[in-house]
């Protein structure tokens, strides 16, 4: 029997799931599902799905690909939301690489969007110190192979060299 005739059809609302967000997870799931996919007439995608031969038979390939195109319709709508800050942070780099002071090129960022990065870079600065301390080589200042593999405490009974 065709696998394309003996899948079920659903649909995807055009006003939800924008047409390159089915296109992304139809790309993403093509090793675990066959996808037809069909313009609805209304703005919105036609999908039948089918479990690929030797995949996981427990699976929804249906439930499986809603999934995974609500996924990308997030990663979509992220994307475009922060496509202002990702343009800014990419000239402000070239500009910085070409040698010019991204200061004298005006305020690109509001007064809320320089606060929030200040924000996030404290926090990774944080986070790097906070790693980096783990390696600090503490009270007995030498490295491990400063110190010949020797813990600074001395031998400790019931423990293996």
């Amino acid at each position: 029997m065709n696998n394309e005739v003996a899948t079920p059809e659903f649909a995807l609302d055009g006003g939800v799931f924008h047409a390159d967000a089915v296109l992304a997870a139809a790309h993403v799931m093509a090793r675990r599902l066959r996808v037809w996919l069909k313009p609805d007439g209304k703005g919105g995608t036609v999908v039948r799905v089918a479990l690929r031969e030797g995949a996981d038979g427990t699976s929804d390939p249906e439930a499986l690909f809603r999934e995974e195109a609500a996924a990308q319709e997030l990663r979509r709508r992220v994307s475009a939301a922060n496509k202002g800050l990702r343009e800014y942070v990419v000239t402000q780099a070239l500009l910085s690489a070409a040698g010019e002071r991204p200061e004298a090129q005006g305020g690109g960022l509001s007064k809320e969007e320089d606060a929030e990065i200040d924000r996030l870079i404290s926090e990774v600065e944080a986070e790097i110190e906070a790693k980096a301390a783990r390696f600090d080589p503490g009270a007995a200042g030498k490295t491990w192979e400063e110190s010949g593999g020797r813990s600074p405490e001395g031998p400790q009974p019931g423990k293996a060299p």
